[in-house]
């Protein structure tokens, strides 16, 4: 049908928010496996808004919106790149795990402290992706 495939827009997205983190805290996923931990994905809340067209350039926008000892909540937004029309909104919950036990870790107080410093407040208000959709689509229409 000409637009991306489903698929591919969390794949964009995720791949964006490890991009975001290097490029804007310096912080490489793959220094966290050397060190024996990572986070896996439990689930994705994803709404498909727009049709994003083949070989579209696109913004994504990431931000954390839930830290807790062993999760983080992360929403990821594609819109056009001139940012006029918004192409999908996905929320992901991510574990920290150790990576040869496979288990769940509570992060380091330093974690903490920095995934807090990154959370979007604002997106904190929002407690289900529906209500935060609500909210996108009503700002579609102005």
């Amino acid at each position: 049908m000409g637009h991306l495939n489903n698929s591919r827009y969390i794949d964009y997205i995720i791949n964006a928010r490890e991009d975001h983190l290097d490029q804007y805290y310096n912080l490489k996923l793959s220094d966290f496996i050397a060190a024996g931990y990572c986070w896996v994905v439990t689930n994705h809340e994803i709404y498909y808004i727009k049709p994003s067209l083949y070989n579209e350039k696109v913004k994504i926008q990431t931000s954390v919106i839930e830290v807790d000892n062993s999760s983080l909540l992360v929403e990821g937004l594609m819109m056009s790149e001139d940012e006029s029309q918004f192409k999908s909104l996905l929320w992901t919950k991510y574990f920290y795990v150790n990576v040869k036990t496979g288990k769940r870790e509570n992060h380091a107080p330093e974690q903490m402290d920095f995934f807090n410093s990154l959370k979007n407040e604002h997106l904190s208000n929002y407690k289900e992706s529906r209500n935060r959709l609500k909210t996108i689509l009503d700002l579609q229409k102005r």
